[in-house]
């Protein structure tokens, strides 16, 4: 296995190791902002649901005092039952109530108009708009149930107004002695026509499930009908399912869950809460399915980073391996250049002899015609002084010969001359552009030998780093699997505490129902000392000045009724957020148990992986430090390679001016043999005038 495979395997694995710890971490920090997110979002949910309450509560706990304390109302329901058989209601019978019931308007924040009516018929209403668009209360019935008793065949409707005075809401419930729970539902229906634009009839049947009416009176959902215009997505059989059974997101109610937990908060039934928190815990705490489907995407996103490493590494690498490849070549290209120099050494040798006997006999024949330049100079004088005669003509004969003798003895000796000088010049070109041509590639080699001992330090301290992330990504992989199998010890602990603390919680919700009628009591005994308050104030202002002294009395007994029913509507308030709470805390141990037994396998799958990898991770550490000695050893032989270039290079260096050196000796012998040329022609030639001749030579 080559180094360079070498070092793909271990990026893969490094790169691996260390995006799977990563990919990890990420996930738990967004699970945990995710569930934090939840808890916010779901606590200004239940603050908004619970201003609105408050107003609608308000105003019908007024209404509930004022019907509750008309007798009228149950001596009607009588009266019904007793005109029944006749088959319509007697008026007598009909008129307080409709006279109370008329007057909720009032009382109640945003009722537009009231009609109460009777089971089989027989309605009456102070407004016939009060009902829903194209319904006659006068002869329709809304039930058909005649399991009612008498006190409780009474039913009250509100019909309500928003801004634009198109959202009607219907309410239909049993009145029982005290009225409160007609007008409870009451409010809560216009808390739901202000929450949920797609509200339009809303009626509660005698076993609590909510039926959905469009404008136009269709039924958009009934859980006992067999046909709704409203089919939640994927039932086949809608008419065996109930609202509180549904998933959220499958019906037009659902699209706003504040309604939901309205619902839960008037009437006991914690199913309406438990659809929506089902659905939401289900959102916050992932599956082990999902937990295995995040981790496989993480490993191939490392993967995946992997090969793009494994590609970058290997195109990074490929100019490292061409230059060792051109060094290889131009140190091949050095010895053959050095061969061939030292091959062609008896030829430089006999050549520089040659120069040698050349040089040799030009200087004797050099010698030679100075000698007789200077014989021909002084008979050239000694013929001027004698004046011309037939000596004179056999003298200037005599010059001619001689130097048509010299002129032909000098003629082979330039030609030789010239013809060593041209070979001298063409083998001294050759051998300076070899010069170059080395010196050129020493300097190449040179380069490249540097190059390669950069990067081999680069490769060097990379190895040395990949080595320190190896070592962390181990740390981490630990770290990582002791902390999923606390994780899963801590979610064991936690659903053992909530078992243990449901039985203490079912336990006081059963004494909630006992502190409910105390609670009762209370309001009830408060209101008696407010009334008892408000008829002493009363006594003492018609008894002048012998009663003034029993004012205080009466100002601090009002107020204690003003306390006691403040501390009565604490108390409700309290039941139903422990309620809520407590139904919030059953769902959550059935959730944590199913979500630590998911944890805990999910632990020891995800430990088994981590020791894997810890393995892996051992193998590429290990793997890593042999690199690193690899790489070391390494940059000291391309040091060694570099002293030798350097070496190479300086003698190709001298070699060229050596060559250098021999050029100008040619180009010196080459004029030399250019001057015996021309004194060759200039004796030839063999002028008339010997006194110039010889001063010429001269």
């Amino acid at each position: 296995m080559s180094i360079r495979t070498k070092c793909i395997i271990i990026l893969l694995f490094s790169l691996a190791a260390m995006a799977a710890g990563i990919s990890f971490a990420a996930h738990y920090r967004a699970v945990r902002e995710a569930d934090a997110a939840f808890a916010r979002e779901a606590a200004a949910q239940l603050d908004r649901v619970d201003d609105i309450l408050h107003i609608y509560f308000k105003g019908a706990e007024k209404a509930a005092k004022n019907l509750a304390s008309l007798p009228e109302a149950r001596n009607a329901a009588l009266a019904r039952t007793a005109g029944a058989e006749n088959g319509h209601a007697p008026a007598e019978a009909q008129a307080p109530l409709l006279r109370r019931l008329t007057a909720l308007p009032a009382l109640v924040p945003g009722v537009e108009a009231a009609f109460c009516g009777y089971k089989n018929g027989s309605f009456h209403s102070s407004s016939a708009a009060a009902g829903p668009e194209g319904y006659d209360a006068r002869t329709q019935s809304w039930y058909s149930d005649t399991a009612w008793g008498p006190a409780e065949a009474v039913v009250a409707s509100v019909a309500i107004s928003s801004e634009s005075k198109s959202l009607v809401a219907t309410v239909a419930a049993k009145i029982k002695d005290d009225g409160g729970q007609t007008l409870g539902v009451a409010a809560l229906v216009m808390a739901l026509g202000d929450l949920t634009d797609t509200l339009r009839d809303v009626r509660l049947g005698r076993s609590g499930y909510v039926v959905l009416f469009d404008a136009e009176g269709r039924v958009l959902f009934d859980p006992k009908a067999q046909e709704n215009l409203l089919r939640p997505a994927g039932e086949a059989d809608p008419a065996l399912l109930s609202l509180a059974q549904l998933p959220a997101g499958s019906h037009e109610l659902s699209r706003n869950n504040t309604a939901l937990l309205a619902l839960s908060r008037v009437f006991p039934d914690t199913r309406w809460k438990a659809a929506i928190l089902i659905d939401k815990a289900e959102q916050g705490v992932p599956s082990a399915q999902a937990f295995h489907g995040i981790l496989i995407a993480a490993l191939l996103s490392c993967l995946a980073l992997a090969g793009i490493g494994a590609l970058f590494f290997h195109g990074a690498t490929r100019p490292l391996y061409a230059l060792i490849r051109q060094s290889k070549a131009l140190a091949e290209g050095n010895d053959e250049a050095l061969g061939a120099i030292a091959g062609r050494g008896p030829d430089i040798a006999a050549l520089q002899s040659n120069i040698g006997q050349l040089t040799g006999r030009v200087m004797l024949l050099a010698q030679a015609e100075k000698e007789h330049a200077s014989a021909m100079d002084t008979y050239a004088r000694e013929v001027v002084a004698a004046g011309r005669s037939e000596a004179d003509k056999t003298a200037r004969a005599a010059y001619r010969t001689a130097s048509r003798n010299a002129a032909q003895a000098l003629a082979p000796v330039a030609a030789e001359a010239g013809r060593e000088a041209a070979a001298f010049t063409e083998w001294t070109g050759k051998l300076h552009g070899l010069a170059r041509a080395q010196a050129l590639a020493a300097e190449n080699v040179r380069t490249a030998t540097v190059t390669m001992l950069d990067d081999a330090a680069t490769m060097a301290r990379q190895a040395a780093e990949t080595e320190k992330n190896a070592e962390a990504a181990f740390a981490l992989a630990r770290k990582t699997d002791k902390l999923m199998r606390d994780t899963a010890r801590t979610l064991e602990s936690m659903e053992e505490a909530a078992k243990a603390l449901t039985p203490g919680l079912e336990a006081f919700k059963t004494e909630t129902g006992e502190m409910a009628a105390m609670t009762a009591l209370v309001r009830d005994v408060a209101e008696e000392i407010n009334v008892l308050g408000l008829k002493l104030s009363i006594e003492v202002s018609s008894a002048g000045e012998t009663g003034k002294k029993f004012a205080p009395m009466a100002e601090e007994m009002r107020s204690l009724a003003e306390k006691a029913m403040a501390a009565a509507g604490s108390m409700d308030t309290a039941i139903a957020v422990f309620d809520q709470t407590h139904t919030a805390h059953s769902l959550a141990v059935n959730k944590n148990a199913t979500a630590a037994k998911r944890a805990a396998a999910s632990a020891a799958k995800t430990g088994d992986e981590l020791a894997g990898a810890t393995a892996a991770v051992g193998t590429t550490v290990e793997q890593i430090r042999v690199l690193a000695t690899a790489m070391e050893g390494m940059a000291q032989a391309d040091a060694l390679d570099t002293e030798s270039a350097d070496a190479i290079l300086r003698a190709t260096r001298e070699t060229d001016d050596a060559l250098h050196a021999l050029d100008q000796a040619a180009a010196s012998l080459a004029a030399f043999g250019t001057r015996l040329a021309a004194l060759a022609d200039g004796l030839e030639a063999a002028p008339e005038d010997g006194a110039n001749q010889g001063n010429g030579l001269l």
